[in-house]
């Protein structure tokens, strides 16, 4: 819950998508499941919904926004759970930037699915990428053919993905180049 409220606090502009698109990112970043997410490509993930209800409740409570309410339950908590907070920030940090970077909530969500499908497989072929996404239940054109192939190559400009042969993947340097992604 500390998590997902300092990622609140870092996203601009702040919605429920970017929410949980960050918190995909914070997975990928990380390399741990910090949140249950098993399907990369959905828009929305119940884990991120129960928190942030419960995240809500506290702020009434607390009867604060969501970086005071953040302050006073850090003031609060036992000293293993700031120093592992204090550990996720680097990588909240990192997965807010990549989110800000992309101001269109639509090559968010298809930029998103590309990584977090790339993460969960570790590579795949193009045809592939556009399959999964398709079995979303989304329109077809949401995930059109031609908005899947923009995005896969912005990412790869931008270091995000890298491809070989046959497959794309994460590039080994992701971690490094999410501050510096600016889709378009």
């Amino acid at each position: 819950m500390l998590i997902l409220m300092r990622l609140k606090t870092e996203l601009s502009p702040f919605d429920r998508l970017r929410l949980h698109k960050s918190a995909l990112m914070l997975n990928v970043f990380s390399k741990k499941k910090c949140f249950a997410i098993d399907d990369p490509v959905l828009a929305y993930f119940d884990e991120i919904d129960n928190l942030s209800s419960e995240i809500k409740k506290l702020q009434e409570q607390c009867n604060a926004d969501t970086a005071k309410t953040l302050e006073q339950t850090l003031k609060n908590v036992d000293s293993r759970i700031k120093e592992s907070y204090n550990r996720s920030t680097p990588f909240v940090l990192q997965s807010a930037d990549f989110v800000n970077s992309i101001t269109d909530n639509r090559t968010l969500i298809i930029a998103s699915a590309i990584v977090g499908l790339l993460n969960f497989y570790g590579y795949l072929p193009a045809n592939d990428m556009e399959f999964y996404m398709r079995q979303t239940g989304y329109p077809d054109e949401y995930f059109s053919k031609k908005d899947i192939i923009t995005v896969t190559v912005n990412l790869e400009k931008t270091g995000v993905i890298s491809k070989n042969n046959i497959a794309y993947q994460l590039s080994d340097d992701f971690r490094n180049v999410a501050g510096y992604v600016r889709l378009i």
